[in-house]
């Protein structure tokens, strides 16, 4: 009888909790109007019922915190869903791109322009925070070939693509994440020089990595007889 007639008690209007080991105060009708954390709200409603079993707490009250609770809940279910989704879609995007090899070459003698993102390199680009300087042949176009063979051999992770006389498409693959960088050479013996090309396929930015590989590869090259 004493349940029951403790369920039959009208609902107070407002829960007010105070705890002097937390010091802190929770409002069931104050519960998602605050603009606090949904974290510290969560913890404020477990604490609420955790407290009912020794406060004056009536049934109205407790089902008023559990339903808020579970609409704010599928409200945290539905975007965390939707950023599942974009994500899952992003690595699905760049998956794809990774492994799509892009149209390269050289027309009339000039490689590929670079794309706008900040992902390349390029010795025959307008662009200052993306051009590099292109080398010097050596003594013959063979020699040439020789030592540009050489310095993505001592790079390593690279593949050949296509290969010509005077033209290397390489690709060069990361050790971790095996993503795919287009590298290309271009020996333009009428002018004496070697013009160079390094892009990413996959993502928005390279983080300077083909900027980094060209130094590395240009060093390298440098050094051969």
């Amino acid at each position: 009888m004493l349940i029951e007639a403790d369920r039959r008690a009208p609902a107070r209007s407002s829960l007010n909790i105070e705890s002097g080991i937390f010091g802190f105060q929770a409002s069931a009708l104050d519960y998602g109007t605050s603009n606090e954390p949904f974290y510290f709200e969560f913890f404020n409603i477990f604490w609420s019922l955790f407290c009912a079993q020794t406060i004056d707490m009536s049934i109205a009250e407790i089902d008023t915190l559990r339903t808020k609770y579970f609409m704010r809940e599928e409200v945290f279910i539905v975007t965390g869903s939707i950023l599942v989704a974009m994500f899952v879609l992003i690595v699905a995007v760049m998956f794809v791109q990774n492994r799509r090899a892009p149209a390269l070459g050289v027309v009339e003698g000039k490689l590929k322009p670079l794309s706008k993102k900040p992902n390349g390199v390029s010795t025959q680009t307008d662009d200052a925070s993306k051009r590099v300087e292109p080398l010097a042949v050596k003594a013959s176009t063979a020699e040439t070939m020789t030592a540009i063979k050489s310095a993505g051999n001592a790079y390593g992770g690279a593949s050949i693509q296509q290969e010509s006389e005077n033209y290397l498409y390489l690709v060069f693959t990361t050790a971790k994440m095996k993503y795919n960088d287009d590298v290309e050479f271009f020996i333009d013996d009428s002018n004496g020089l070697v013009h160079f090309r390094s892009s990413s396929r996959a993502g928005y930015s390279d983080l300077g990595l083909n900027k980094a590989r060209y130094k590395k590869l240009a060093a390298v090259y440098s050094q051969q007889n």
